[in-house]
């Protein structure tokens, strides 16, 4: 443990991956469903993860409080993480990272014929905050997750499909684009580039596990490279995950 609390980590993905491996095989399911005897390392990796937060935060969540976060999971795996936008002006000792994760939880117990010792999974998505702290290296400032829906997204309007939202609000909102060139998908990521006569847009994607995608990243061209923009409108940031999200702010 000592020799974990010197170490300085020297990119924020190595931080978020080092938490997240944390936390994949503890559990904190006193008083819940699930298991059949000790589930994991039980307790024993929190104070891991713990040490992995900034002053800051931990100066606003002790460690019992953060223990208490995990009330109920027994397991979580890091699905995705991914640069997430970084609005202009942000310090360069500040960066964001997407993230999706599945987690295996149970139910609070209960006396009764339906007190079962089952298990459910359920799936959250968003932004981990990570600060550069002098002479610590980087380290997680705060995590800000939203839950996933499997019964609505992505059948139930154009908001939840790539070529959807970019069509509607950046075309026929926004007048920004005219046509949509072309849709590509490698793996999770779907990518779409539109234009309007000689302007070229590119907005990024990450796919969810309900199928939802979700914008990360607004592009244009210019002098031969892409270009990080912000194009949607305070009351549409809602669309885009970053830190401007009002559910993310919330």
């Amino acid at each position: 443990m000592e020799e974990f609390l010197k170490r300085a980590f020297q990119s924020g993905r190595d931080v978020v991956d080092a938490y997240f491996a944390a936390v994949k095989g503890a559990s904190n399911l006193e008083g819940y469903t699930g298991g059949c005897g000790t589930v994991g390392d039980a307790g024993l990796p929190y104070p891991f993860a713990y040490a992995l937060l900034t002053d800051r935060a931990k100066s606003e969540i002790s460690f019992r409080r953060f223990m208490d976060s995990f009330r109920g999971v027994g397991h979580i795996t890091l699905l995705k993480v991914m640069p997430a936008f970084k609005p202009e002006g942000t310090p360069e000792d500040i960066d964001y990272l997407a993230v999706e994760i599945e987690v295996i939880a149970g139910f609070p117990k209960r006396e009764g014929a339906f007190n079962k010792a089952t298990t459910y999974f359920a799936y959250y998505y968003g932004i981990v905050t990570v600060k550069r702290e002098e002479g610590r290296g980087w380290k997680i400032d705060r995590i800000d997750l939203i839950p996933e829906d499997f019964l609505c997204a992505p059948y139930h309007g154009w908001a939840y499909l790539a070529e959807g939202l970019v069509g509607i609000v950046f075309g026929e909102r926004y007048g920004l684009i005219d046509k949509i060139d072309a849709v590509e998908q490698k793996g999770d990521m779907v990518t779409v580039y539109a234009s309007k006569g000689d302007d070229r847009f590119r907005f990024v994607f990450v796919r969810l596990a309900n199928g939802h995608d979700v914008l990360l990243h607004e592009c244009f061209y210019r002098d031969g490279k892409w270009v990080e923009a912000s194009f949607l409108k305070p009351e549409d940031q809602v669309f885009k995950l970053s830190i401007l999200n009002p559910q993310i702010r919330g």
